[in-house]
């Protein structure tokens, strides 16, 4: 937050200009690899001027406030949510190289999951978003064998017990269903690793196949596996809103 005219906190000012998240910027000045006027800065909570003071950061200027950028993205299965595979696996940025931008994913999906992903170089809309007090809707088409009974969904849909901790309380909208498997619509309110996965096995089923169809006003629609689009101004009016 700017506490007086001009001046801004040095981690959220370099998480507006695009070089990190807040939480990276805090560490970063925390081992002592940000320069103030040639002086080394270690104190959180340090404020600046971006229009009068020099920063360097490794030693390179603090970049001006770059264009923002939001991308929605079909990720599909088998590709990872990172820029490099040290296995040599397929990572969503070899989608997305025609965009000159970097830019960070909003939270992630396991490799074996597809679905809707949010990308963007705006930086406090990603702490916003990812913060557990937001508890931003995600929607899940989940597909599960054996068919769920239910008195299983309604353990899943009070929060169940896992090793991270009790889940938040969640939707489910039976879509389709046979003896043998059906097909749920999840929507989540927090964002944990392999959270649906593990929600489902503690009930005794397992996930053939995972796809998010929603996250808050986005919507996966008709997107092409692979393929991305930039949002228009309305949704990320209604991002920022939030």
């Amino acid at each position: 937050m700017r506490t007086k005219v001009g001046l801004i906190r040095l981690h959220k000012l370099m998480s507006e200009r695009g070089v990190c998240s807040r939480r990276e910027a805090e560490k970063w000045i925390r081992q002592g690899r940000v320069q103030i006027n040639q002086k080394m800065i270690t104190r959180l909570g340090t404020l600046v001027d971006p229009d009068k003071d020099r920063i360097l950061i490794d030693g390179h200027p603090l970049p001006k406030t770059p264009k923002k950028i939001y991308i929605a993205f079909h990720k599909p299965r088998h590709v990872m949510v990172t820029r490099r595979d040290p296995e040599g696996r397929p990572t969503l940025y070899d989608y997305l190289k025609k965009i000159p931008q970097q830019i960070l994913p909003v939270g992630r999906l396991d490799f074996e999951s597809e679905g809707l992903l949010l990308l963007t170089n705006d930086n406090p809309l990603i702490d916003k978003l990812t913060h557990p007090r937001s508890k931003v809707p995600r929607v899940y088409e989940a597909h599960i064998s054996p068919c769920l009974k239910p008195e299983q969904i309604e353990i899943l849909q009070n929060g169940v017990l896992l090793e991270d901790g009790r889940t938040l309380p969640t939707r489910i909208k039976m879509r389709q269903q046979t003896p043998h498997s059906c097909r749920l619509h999840m929507t989540l309110f927090e964002g944990r690793y392999r959270q649906i996965r593990r929600m489902i096995a503690q009930v005794g089923g397992e996930v053939k196949k995972l796809r998010r169809i929603q996250m808050g006003p986005l919507h996966l629609k008709n997107l092409k596996q692979g393929h991305y689009r930039h949002l228009t101004s309305n949704e990320i009016d209604a991002l920022i809103k939030k």
